[in-house]
Order: C-alpha cells, then sequence, then structure tokens
C-alpha cells in the first residue's frame, strides 16, 4: 500500500495541482455481489471516472473552457471501519481540467473555483444511471425500482462465496412510499402567488435551501425546525458563492434515501 502510495505521488500525480477526493457508496443489496464479481467491481469504478470526468468537461463548458480533459485514480475499500462488507470507492480526482492550444502547446490546467452540495448531487444522479445501466446490461439486476439483484447463482458455488453473501446486510430503511409530485407543484405554486413571483424563483429558491442544509449535515427535519424559527443565526467560516452556501473546508456529501447511493466530496490538495 506504501509503495503504491509513493509510485502515485512520485510518477502519476501532477504536481502543484488541486486534487478532489470522491467517495462512493452503493446500495446495501448490491454489496454482495460487487464483492464476490471482480468484473463488476471494475465496471463500477469505470462508469465512476467516466461520469466524474463528464463532470468536470460539462461544468467548465458552461464557463467557455472546451476540450478539457482530466483523469482520476480510483481505490476500492471492500470493508468498512468495523470490518463489515461494503465494497465502496475513493477516487482521487484532478480538480479540474487540463487545456491546450495544439498538440505541441504545453497544457494548461484550469482548477475548479468551488464545489456546491448541488453540484456533488448532480455528479451523484449522473453516477447512478450509468452505473445501473452498466449493472442491468451485466445482468446483475433485474428491476431498479425497487432495487432487485440477481447473484446468478454465483454465491452457491464456494463455502466463501457463500459467506460473502450472507454478510450484505439488506437496507434497514423501508420500501419508499410514492411521492404525491401535484401535491408539491400546487405547494410551489401557491408559494410563488404568495410571494408574487414566478414558480421558477421558488423552484431555485429550494434548491438553494436544500443544497445549504446537505452541507450543513442536515435532514429534512432540520429544514423544518429552523423554517418554524423566528431567525436563523449563523456560526461558524462559511461563505456564500453564486446563491450557494459552500463549506469552506470544500467538503460536501449527497445521499439518495430512495437509491441508496451516496456521493461524499473534499479537498485534498487546494491551489490557490
Amino acid at each position: 500500500m506504501a509503495q503504491t502510495a509513493a509510485n502515485l505521488v512520485d510518477h502519476v500525480l501532477p504536481p502543484s495541482v488541486a486534487l478532489r477526493q470522491f467517495v462512493l457508496t452503493v446500495p446495501f443489496e448490491l454489496r454482495a455481489r460487487l464483492a464476490y464479481d471482480s468484473e463488476l467491481l471494475g465496471g463500477v469504478s469505470r462508469e465512476l471516472a467516466t461520469a466524474v470526468q463528464d463532470f468536470y468537461r460539462r461544468r467548465f463548458e458552461q464557463v467557455g473552457v472546451r476540450g478539457g480533459k482530466t483523469g482520476s485514480v480510483t481505490v476500492v475499500q471492500r470493508s468498512n471501519s468495523d470490518l463489515r462488507l461494503n465494497p465502496h470507492y475513493h477516487q482521487i480526482a484532478l480538480d479540474g481540467v487540463y487545456t491546450a492550444e495544439d498538440d505541441e502547446a504545453i497544457p494548461e490546467f484550469h482548477p475548479l473555483a468551488y464545489l456546491t452540495s448541488e453540484d456533488v448531487a448532480d455528479l451523484l444522479q449522473l453516477a447512478r444511471v450509468r452505473i445501473l445501466r452498466f449493472l442491468k446490461r451485466q445482468g446483475a439486476i433485474v428491476e431498479t425500482r425497487p432495487l432487485e439483484v440477481s447473484d446468478a447463482g454465483l454465491a452457491n458455488g464456494e463455502e466463501g462465496l457463500q459467506q460473502l453473501a450472507a454478510a450484505g446486510v439488506p437496507s434497514p430503511f423501508p420500501e419508499p412510499q410514492p411521492v404525491d409530485v401535484r401535491g408539491i407543484e400546487a405547494a410551489i405554486i401557491r408559494a410563488a402567488d404568495h410571494l408574487d413571483v414566478a414558480p421558477r424563483r421558488v423552484r431555485a429558491t429550494l434548491r438553494d435551501i436544500t443544497a445549504a442544509v446537505a452541507t450543513a449535515g442536515g435532514t429534512l427535519d432540520d429544514l423544518v425546525r429552523a423554517a418554524q424559527e423566528d431567525s436563523l443565526l449563523f456560526d461558524g467560516d462559511e461563505r456564500s458563492r453564486g446563491g450557494q452556501i459552500v463549506a469552506s473546508n470544500g467538503s460536501s456529501s449527497t445521499w439518495s434515501r430512495r437509491t441508496g447511493f451516496c456521493v461524499s466530496s473534499s479537498v485534498i490538495v487546494a491551489v490557490n
């Protein structure tokens, strides 16, 4: 492990470049299947890497930086800190993109200015769709809603695989109830009428609020309690960028309770 880390630092990762770590956790139902199927384990890693690269490329295209290229290194950790089976992915990514005028020019690195919880949520959605599509093509899952995994009889062949399958703890969360989308839409329209603004303004404000709650590590219950307070007090080192509240340490995480996927992000090397 130490030799691998030294090789990455000395020969793979470029010096004086911003780096960011992404951690992907998969649903409980998938963990045993990935643990004893190396091809699926590697395939999910590739889909994650592609999703991250696409995210950076699109993000920089929005500000006029086209043709950007980036890269990453992913390591699979097979257990939790308490040694329970939990294959998950630690990815070190260049926190930005390289561009060059032509093949002879020296590439120029463009660091990402900041990353919000909403950005991480977008990345989670991009990665989740790619991963589920890959797993369905490989026959590893039968349905995505609710998630139904096919073990293809692999766990029945060897005693060790049976033990791995048994260690895959099922999700402790109940099946999600259908969401009353029309009721939510009606509430948004009522709020827009009350405030005399367009409904899109209300949706944009809701996105900003939920992003701030997620960055603070809060829940929907915390948001409801905060909405019932007469005033909000902000402590700690936080700053606002583009209407988003961003933690100063650059860390953020997004978890989808409906799908069981989670992506967290943290700055490893920041370059001013």
